[in-house]
């Protein structure tokens, strides 16, 4: 077999094997990225989860203590001052996880004050999080969740005040 035959035969493999990488290198940089994103998601989704555990044990905290938010007299001072510590307690928790604590926000204060002294009263509400993009593109071909939020709302029972 003459030389110049094989010279020709190995820089065509080594042509056809660049043009296979780059096809195969597309496919795999996508699906890192994707597989980046869902993870950026789901771990802030787990920290606002955390957080908004810690500010419901911050609120109920406060209520057994003695900051009781059905008091005709100061029952709206103390419900601020219990929704200010379950914002601030979020907000703590959300820095900490190395995340911007200016996204996050309590929306929806509700509080169901009990009606008699066998009754269980409750606050609920909601924590969002506005979670910026990762790509910081605008192109269509990116799609990223741009604002996460609990489902479900959180609720304290908590005892009436004796």
């Amino acid at each position: 077999m003459p030389s110049f035959i094989h010279a020709r035969s190995s820089r065509h493999q080594r042509g056809v094997a660049a043009i296979e990488f780059a096809l195969i290198a597309i496919i795999m940089i996508v699906l890192l990225l994707g597989m980046l994103v869902f993870w950026r998601t789901f771990q802030t989704q787990q920290s606002l989860n955390r957080a908004a555990g810690d500010g419901a044990r911050r609120a109920l905290t406060l209520i057994t203590n003695g900051v009781d938010p059905c008091k005709s007299s100061t029952g709206g001072q103390n419900q601020t001052l219990i929704q200010s510590n379950v914002l601030t307690i979020i907000q703590q928790q959300i820095k900490q996880a190395g995340l911007d604590d200016a996204n996050v926000s309590v929306l929806n204060p509700m509080w169901d004050c009990p009606r008699s002294m066998a009754s269980n009263g409750s606050f609920s509400f909601d924590v969002k999080y506005a979670l910026p993009p990762l790509l910081q593109t605008s192109q269509n071909w990116v799609t990223e969740p741009d604002n996460l939020q609990i489902k479900e709302r959180i609720v304290v029972h908590f005892p009436p005040a004796t």
